[in-house]
Formats: C-alpha cells, sequence, structure tokens
C-alpha cells in the first residue's frame, strides 16, 4: 500500500512538471499559478477563470433594473492578480448591439464582486493619466487594463 501511494506521488510530480515544459503560456511559473489557484479555490477562495467572472457581470446586470435584458455575448480577455480581476466583456440586448465594457472585480470569499472604478483606481494625475496612482487598490499588475483603458 504505501509503495502505491509513493508511486501515484512520483506521477503526479511528473505530471505537474510535464505540464509545466508544454505549457502554452510558456513559463513554469504560470503553471505553478495555476495549480495553487486550483488549490485555492478548493479552501473558498474566488477562482480566476471566465465562467467565474461571467457569473459575476450576469448577476450584477440581473440587479440592476437598467440592465436586466442585457447579457454577456463574450469575454475577449481577462487577468486576476492578488485577489483583484479585470474583463472585457462584450455586454448588449444583442449581439449586435453588444459594446465592450471594462470591469473590476475584487475576490471576496468565493465571489467576485464588482467595484466602481472610481473607487478603486486611485487619484489619477493629469499629466499622467497611465501612471498608475500610490491611492489606487488594485494591483499594479493589471491596473493598466483595469484603469487606464475605456
Amino acid at each position: 500500500m504505501k509503495r502505491t501511494a509513493a508511486a501515484a506521488s512520483v506521477l503526479v510530480l511528473i505530471g505537474v512538471t510535464a505540464l509545466a515544459g508544454c505549457s502554452s503560456s510558456g513559463s513554469a511559473g504560470d503553471v505553478t499559478a495555476a495549480v495553487t489557484t486550483s488549490a485555492q479555490a478548493v479552501g473558498g477562495t474566488a477562482v480566476c477563470d471566465e465562467a467565474s467572472l461571467r457569473t459575476s457581470i450576469e448577476d450584477n446586470l440581473a440587479a440592476d433594473p437598467g440592465t436586466t435584458d442585457e447579457k454577456v455575448f463574450d469575454i475577449s480577455e481577462f487577468r486576476c492578480e492578488d485577489g483583484w480581476a479585470v474583463a472585457f466583456a462584450d455586454v448588449g440586448t444583442t449581439s449586435e448591439n453588444a459594446v465592450t465594457v471594462t470591469d473590476v472585480f475584487e475576490a471576496e470569499g468565493q465571489l467576485w464582486l464588482l467595484k466602481d472604478r472610481g473607487d478603486v483606481c486611485g487619484t489619477l494625475d493629469d499629466n499622467d493619466i497611465t501612471k498608475r496612482p500610490d491611492d489606487a487598490q488594485v494591483p499594479a499588475g493589471i491596473w493598466q487594463d483595469a484603469c487606464a483603458t475605456n
């Protein structure tokens, strides 16, 4: 029995190592982060994936009386860092009238909570609106996408 458990552990380690070498993103660190995120999801933290972000966007549309007829047609891109996420979603009543919106989220438990960019992006410098303000809550790694776009 001990030999079987040890062999299974070795196979898992080999599988993770093989995945790191085959990563489409090009770095083993990305695979490690994905494995870590999955492990954290079991413990009750928000999962950084398109389905979770889509659910949050759709829930917010349904809760707002002005957008109850709108739906998400596509999420062209999303990124997460340190409990924050940014998603570029095509939202509208039909695919023909959908517009791309930038939504910023903060993780709270297993949920992604939509945040007002005016509250979390910080006080912009009128001379350089592309510079992350010191009072920004959004992490530096996703600030440009989350706060300096449409």
